[in-house]
């Protein structure tokens, strides 16, 4: 049996973060689309005599449509697109890790370590689907492990695949305050709480926002995000395939 559903889960979060790029970026394109049939126009009358006060208005029009996003008030929408991409971004990595834990029960379970602990399976999801084993042991055990937050992911890394020391410390203080930041603009319009303050204490973001604060963020911050947990996906990956190598060359041993 290969691993190549491994590729697939991969391959679908990185489409997702497509599909997020394309919604984030549709003003953008928009944009360069009136630029485009400005500057022909600009192009079409250059040599052409007098004008000048339509020129100039053409001139003006590109002008501003390129500086479109340093508009006060169009700042502030992209703050809030942002915003919800990052919320996209995070969200996408949850189920990247419910879709890996689901399809490693599915077509390799020997490759988790199992406990001797009992696990509840709710039979009566059987009214209203056809669960697969994955699905119904890996919803057994999501009081167990939550993919929102970093701490649990790795827990359940370690615990049920051995795997650990996958990021650089500079990489786990971004996972974590992204992971933060999604809870915040989900569950509290956008504003530092509390949990947040507690969840980020132990990285480089304790002191950048106090209780109260709005989150606003940057294109460079999406960018980011999307950087640092493409990497960490590809990273859960790489080290997966790893360990199925290795049960095979003991497998070959024996």
């Amino acid at each position: 049996m290969n691993i190549s559903y491994l590729d697939k889960i991969k391959n679908t979060f990185d489409d997702n973060l497509v599909k997020i790029d394309q919604v984030v970026n549709v003003g953008t394109e928009i944009g360069d689309i009136a630029v485009s049939f400005l500057k022909d126009l600009e192009d079409k009358y250059s040599n052409t005599m007098g004008f000048l006060e339509y020129k100039g208005k053409l001139i003006r029009a590109i002008k501003m449509i390129k500086e479109i996003k340093d508009n006060p008030d169009i700042k502030k929408k992209y703050e809030i697109i942002y915003n919800q991409a990052v919320v996209l971004v995070v969200s996408s990595f949850e189920t990247f890790m419910d879709d890996v834990f689901r399809e490693i029960i599915n077509n390799q379970p020997y490759l988790l370590h199992w406990s001797d602990e009992k696990v509840r399976i709710d039979l009566s999801t059987f009214k209203y689907s056809f669960p697969t084993i994955g699905d119904l042991i890996s919803n057994a055990f999501d009081d167990r492990f939550n993919f929102q937050d970093l701490q649990s992911t790795a827990r359940f890394l370690e615990q049920m695949l051995g795997i650990k020391d996958i990021l650089e410390e500079k990489e786990k203080d971004l996972i974590i305050f992204y992971q933060a930041i999604r809870h915040v603009i989900i569950h509290n319009s956008a504003k530092i709480d509390t949990a947040f303050i507690n969840q980020v204490k132990n990285t480089e973001y304790r002191d950048k926002y106090n209780e109260s604060d709005e989150v606003k963020l940057l294109e460079s911050q999406y960018k980011q995000v999307k950087k640092v947990f493409s990497h960490f996906t590809g990273e859960i990956i790489l080290k997966i395939k790893k360990k199925y190598e290795d049960s095979l060359t003991e497998l070959a041993k024996s």
